[in-house]
């Protein structure tokens, strides 16, 4: 190849470089604002519904438009033909077509025409000819469009924090569904195991995943994990295979591996929580003080006088200790714990606690206490039955003698789900809660030695007696008319307000709905 043909070859490949970048930029805009079109219309999305997997899409779909560009780009190249052509536009009428087209000829047209067209290249101004520009619009277009992108990821909603709960929860639960299925394939694998003990594990593993599938939110997530961690506790206890015992920890560490670490931080949170709700109220301090012993006898005995002294209390006084249980169970994090404060709380405002929810909770935080509440699996399930009734009479120096019947009430808690208590009529039959005038209400004790007619004590020539059925506790009692006591309530009501702690305002509250129920 002669000098002159190498020198028209380098004009164009010159042009051509000119021609590439400008069909780079323009290829290259043109996919990065397709992208960014896309992309913004799911991050605004975003923006107004949970949909936090917008902003990944959006950010995807503006990277694909950005590669997208340049692949196209480099695909579109022009061939040197049709960079030739290209020049020939610029004023040139196809000399360098006809150049390349006679490479190689040295009879005397060729080496004229070759000249020829290197006197016309060398007079082109290149830059001119193959300017290097962005288009305007473009940028314009572009810029709109990567500013509604960057609002759609960047600005706060509450759909958007939402769907990143969302978002962040299906990733933790497909985790979760990932270690299920990996524990499974080691249950299958491990050949110590029976068939019977496989199935078993694996149908606990399905359970736990459809557990772990349903939960809503992170929190719904979080209680099932620690009950999904208390049952597999509890099948550990139960189980007699040592094999099973380790299959049961290997998925309880897979799961949550720092459980064990978590449930001795939520105790301590939970104990430091129900000592400082409890120390708020006078009559539950002794109780408080029980919890820092750690012995489970002290809590027992603190329970049951706390239980003694509710039956001599007043309803603002129960209603006061009710209120300051509910705040523990409010406080603590732990569900069974939660529930047993919750059922005395119940029993208190009504004026006794169960032997079932004392002896459960005094072990309950006993438990805590000893750093495993969170391994127990105990349950607040129980109920309370009243039957019977007393019968009581006296003489006293007087010549009058009176008799009081009453039934017994019973009230109970069947597996958390409430509570309630029957008001026994003067027959023993299911009464009507409701107030209304000339109703009989029992009231127990209320009757000794009060009665015109009934002058004896207990420990002269009267008795009083107390009978205990299976579940409930029957005391002596009489029934009398509601109106005729409801004034000496108020009175003690009122009366008991003159020493309390209670803000002014919600004194003159109180009164005032006393005087006028009188």
């Amino acid at each position: 190849m002669e000098d002159k043909e190498r020198q028209i070859l380098g004009y164009i490949k010159k042009a051509g470089k000119r021609i590439k970048v400008q069909i780079l930029i323009d290829k290259t805009l043109l996919g990065i604002f397709v992208g960014a079109l896309l992309g913004a219309v799911l991050t605004l999305l975003s923006l107004f519904t949970p949909f936090y997997e917008g902003i990944f899409l959006g950010i995807f779909f503006l990277t694909s438009g950005l590669v997208g560009g340049l692949v196209i780009a480099l695909f579109t190249f022009p061939n040197i033909k049709k960079q030739a052509l290209i020049l020939d536009s610029k004023g040139l009428n196809e000399r360098v077509t006809t150049s390349l087209e006679l490479m190689g000829q040295e009879d005397g047209y060729g080496k004229l025409q070759r000249e020829d067209t290197l006197e016309e290249l060398k007079k082109l101004d290149f830059k001119k000819a193959f300017p290097i520009k962005v288009n305007k619009k473009m940028i314009t277009y572009l810029l709109i469009v990567l500013t509604l992108f960057s609002l759609g990821v960047f600005l706060p909603t509450s759909a958007k924090s939402q769907g990143k709960e969302l978002w962040n929860l299906k990733k933790e639960q497909n985790e979760l569904t990932k270690k299920i299925e990996e524990e499974k394939k080691k249950v299958e694998e491990n050949k110590k195991l029976t068939e019977e003990e496989k199935t078993k594990l694996k149908e606990i593993l399905e359970k736990n995943k459809m557990e772990i599938a349903k939960a809503q939110n992170k929190e719904e997530l979080k209680k099932t994990m620690e009950r999904i961690d208390k049952k597999l506790s509890q099948e550990k206890k139960e189980s007699k295979n040592e094999e099973v015992k380790k299959s049961l920890d290997s998925i309880r560490n897979s799961l949550n591996p720092k459980a064990e670490e978590e449930r001795k931080k939520n105790n301590e949170k939970d104990l430091e929580a129900l000592k400082e709700a409890l120390n708020k109220n006078k009559d539950t301090k002794e109780l408080a003080k029980a919890l820092e012993s750690k012995n489970q006898e002290d809590i027992d005995n603190e329970l049951n006088k706390l239980s003694d002294a509710l039956k001599n209390m007043g309803d603002l006084e129960r209603g006061e200790i009710s209120n300051t249980l509910g705040e523990a169970s409010s406080e603590v994090s732990d569900e069974d714990l939660k529930e047993l404060l919750e059922n005395l709380s119940n029993e208190a405002r009504q004026g006794q606690l169960s032997d079932k929810n004392k002896k459960a909770t005094a072990k309950a935080i006993k438990d805590a206490q000893d750093g495993s509440l969170s391994e127990s699996n105990g349950s607040s399930e129980g109920e309370g039955e009243g039957s019977g009734n007393g019968q009581g009479n006296g003489q006293g120096n007087g010549s009058g003698s009176g008799q009081g019947s009453g039934s017994g009430s019973g009230a109970g808690q069947g597996s958390g789900s409430g509570q309630g208590w029957n008001y026994g009529s003067k027959n023993g039959n299911q009464g009507d809660s409701s107030d209304k005038s000339g109703e009989q209400v029992y009231i127990p004790g209320r009757n000794e030695g009060g009665d015109e007619n009934l002058t004896g004590e207990k420990g002269q020539t009267g008795n009083s007696q107390t009978g205990y059925s299976n579940n409930g506790i029957n005391e002596r009692g009489g029934s009398v008319n509601l109106d005729s006591i409801i004034g000496d309530y108020s009175k003690e009501a009122i009366e008991g307000l003159e020493g309390n702690s209670i803000p002014d305002y919600l004194k003159d509250i109180i009164k005032e709905y006393f005087e006028e129920l009188q």
